[in-house]
């Protein structure tokens, strides 16, 4: 599921369609509940007491991003967390969060396997290198379920708000600036994803990392709070609202709606894959925000796909530039920069949709 974060395609097996519009398919969940115990040993081999314990699982309703997460729950004095969850879930993954008195032992995320079963399982826990307090554009606690990676294809999820602790591959090199990436919960609504970059010093036990505001460089460090590093998303600079076919104002059900993507173009109109894309999702009023970094000079495409209802065809081809001074303009001749952008959109109406038949059961799929 993570290459899902960082992925901005969608392939399906039974076909791969190029539309001006598209409509999303439904798909048949299965039912009833699923228990599974949760074994939790510290660093030192122990069963490890008052660790929160969180699942989340495959995207909802035909989001690529969107996921469905359960209660997290603490471990007992044996160790254990029991956590129940729906049938209908797959694609499961485990977190672990130590509690906030514990600034030595870090997060655990675990998804090497399908995790939504019933199937028991252990997590042994690992030293923390940095601890780290996450907060939204506007200084608020980060929401549970967002995502920090720390440039070794290592990802966590944040199982709660408040204080984390980070580990380190124990094979990461020492003094080699690499990526440390933060990304928000689609519960953070205008907080967006945002790059900062990580060095380590030290060895075996006495290994820590530093983290620093300028990715690529490592000159300047983030500020710290009581030794905690401080880090904060971006602010969306580009918005508006989805409207009807009609212009007329929106509104989603829960598992429905619709992702913006942007992406860098190249001169060609091909994807600029060297620039990293973003997502975010459309609020439940249609209202819209998401995150562009202005340092790369160039022609953008904004993507809306509609997932959970038939009746959201989704759209793109619709562009903005970043100009010569890194600022924002929808218009191709730079006219009227800005630092932030915002323009509404009315639905396409569909103009193919897809039924999809069981040829066994004649049931829709």
């Amino acid at each position: 599921m993570l290459k899902r974060i960082f992925s901005a395609t969608r392939t399906t097996a039974v076909a791969l369609m190029v539309l001006t519009t598209l409509s999303p398919v439904q798909v048949a969940e299965a039912t009833g509940t699923i228990t599974k115990a949760i074994t939790v040993l510290g660093i030192d081999g122990n069963p490890y007491v008052g660790a929160l314990v969180g699942m989340n699982f495959e995207s909802q309703a035909g989001s690529q991003h969107k996921t469905n997460a359960i209660s997290p729950v603490l471990t007992d004095s044996s160790g254990i967390a029991t956590l129940t969850f729906s049938g209908a879930f797959v694609g499961g993954q485990i977190s672990v969060q130590p509690p906030v008195t514990d600034t030595t032992t870090a997060i655990k995320f675990d998804s090497s396997l399908d995790h939504a079963s019933d199937t028991p399982i252990t997590i042994t826990l690992a030293r923390s290198l940095v601890s780290i307090n996450v907060v939204t554009f506007d200084d608020q606690p980060a929401p549970a379920y967002s995502l920090i990676a720390n440039g070794y294809k290592e990802y966590v999820w944040l199982v709660r708000t408040g204080i984390a602790n980070i580990s380190f591959p124990t094979a990461a090199a020492t003094n080699t600036c690499k990526a440390f990436e933060i990304y928000a919960h689609s519960e953070g609504i205008g907080s967006h994803r945002r790059f900062y970059a990580s060095k380590i010093s030290g060895s075996g036990e006495t290994r820590t990392a530093i983290l620093y505001n300028d990715p690529g460089t490592c000159a300047v460090e983030v500020p710290k709070v009581n030794g905690v590093y401080q880090l904060k998303f971006n602010a969306g600079n580009v918005s508006g609202n989805l409207l009807s076919n009609s212009g007329q104002p929106l509104s989603f059900d829960t598992n429905q709606g619709y992702e913006v993507q942007i992406h860098a173009l190249n001169s060609n109109g091909t994807r600029n894959n060297n620039v990293p894309g973003t997502f975010s999702h459309v609020r439940s009023d249609g209202s819209w925000d998401s995150y562009v970094d202005t340092s790369t000079i160039g022609m953008y495409e904004l993507t809306f796909t509609g997932y959970g209802n038939p009746d959201y065809p989704s759209f793109a081809s619709r562009y903005f530039w970043v100009t010569s001074g890194n600022k924002l303009s929808w218009s191709s001749d730079g006219s009227s920069p800005a630092d932030t952008i915002s323009r509404n959109y009315n639905l396409p109406l569909p103009s193919v949709k897809l039924n999809l038949i069981d040829t066994i059961t004649a049931q829709n799929i």
